[in-house]
């Protein structure tokens, strides 16, 4: 169950990851990252400031950056900051997905790589000239995941269906106690559908991502 449960959340995790690196491409303004690139360090504060409600928003998430084709950050949330990041430097990105990234002119994901310390599942998306998918590619928008939060939201899984599988093989007897611990009910009920209602969303998520995102 573990290895099925983990390939699915790394998809489902890196669906995410870059449909959020898509969205947010429409707070950056295609000048501005001109203006970087000629060494505005103004503008890459105020980009990195703009970007980093991404992460405060969605706590899953370890960090955002735009990074230019050569893979030079351009501008960094405050949470790449706190990890000893900032603008100028080199940033991994993995040749064949960046490659992909260019030909299809496509959100896509990365696999899991070991980087900074941390290991980590990116999600990316191209920003264009002028925001014209026809133009050409200027930089890239990026964020990343760590693995471990994968890692753990698979365990709560695991365990929530370790708890139904127990519930269901139950012979009658048991089940009547269980069902007289009503608080434990209770508990046990709204676990389960919280899994179901993650499992749901996972489904849509990527659903919506066959129909509009073709990688």
């Amino acid at each position: 169950m573990y290895s099925v449960n983990y390939k699915e959340m790394k998809k489902a995790a890196g669906v995410k990851a870059f449909v959020c690196a898509n969205i947010t491409t429409a707070l950056m303004n295609p000048s501005d990252i001109d203006k970087i690139k000629a060494g505005d360090e103004a503008v890459a504060k105020q980009v990195g400031e703009d970007i980093s409600c991404t992460i405060q928003h969605k706590g899953i998430f370890e960090g955002q950056y735009v990074m230019d084709l050569d893979g030079k950050l351009l501008a960094v949330d405050e949470n790449l900051m706190e990890q000893g990041f900032g603008t100028g430097e080199s940033f991994f990105i993995d040749e064949e997905v960046l490659e992909t990234l260019l030909v299809t002119k496509a959100p896509t994901f990365s696999d899991v790589y070991n980087y900074g310390g941390m290991k980590r599942l990116t999600g990316y998306a191209p920003i264009f000239e002028n925001h014209d998918e026809t133009k050409e590619v200027i930089a890239i928008s990026a964020i990343t995941e760590s693995i471990n939060v994968i890692q753990q939201e698979i365990e709560r899984i695991n365990s929530q269906f370790g708890q139904i599988t127990k519930i269901s093989t139950m012979n009658a007897t048991e089940t009547n106690q269980v069902v007289g611990e009503s608080e434990e009910q209770t508990a046990a009920t709204h676990e389960m559908i919280k899994l179901m209602t993650d499992l749901v969303e996972m489904s849509h998520t990527l659903q919506e991502h066959t129909n509009t995102c073709k990688i």
